[in-house]
């Protein structure tokens, strides 16, 4: 089990609320610190209409990691990849490839 889905198990059971958007910010608190140990690009990516998540929490990654791209996706509920798809591959593909730039095709 990796590092994060434990932390997010041990935080799910530190809750008393039932609600799953309690859960995850106290797991967010809990990653708060080991966010700052990412050296390397990151595409932080959250849907504009977004149920669960907020956009202060990848606007929270972009002030503590360095090298943080944020895209904030119009017309997009909690998961982009099935709301956004087409738009979430062009940012993708765009955001490797500039980080990237000898390894294009």
């Amino acid at each position: 089990m990796s590092f994060c889905a434990r932390r997010l198990r041990a935080a799910a059971a530190r809750s008393r609320m039932s609600d799953t958007g309690a859960v995850f910010l106290d797991a967010y608190s809990a990653i708060e610190e080991e966010i700052r140990a990412i050296g390397c690009p990151l595409l932080a990516v959250q849907g504009l209409d977004d149920e669960y998540g907020t956009l202060e929490q990848i606007r929270g990654i972009a002030r503590r990691v360095p090298h943080t791209e944020l895209l904030e996706l119009p017309a997009c509920g909690h998961s982009p990849h099935r709301d956004q798809p087409d738009a979430l591959i062009d940012a993708a593909t765009r955001f490797i490839r500039s980080n990237n730039p000898g390894d294009t095709p």
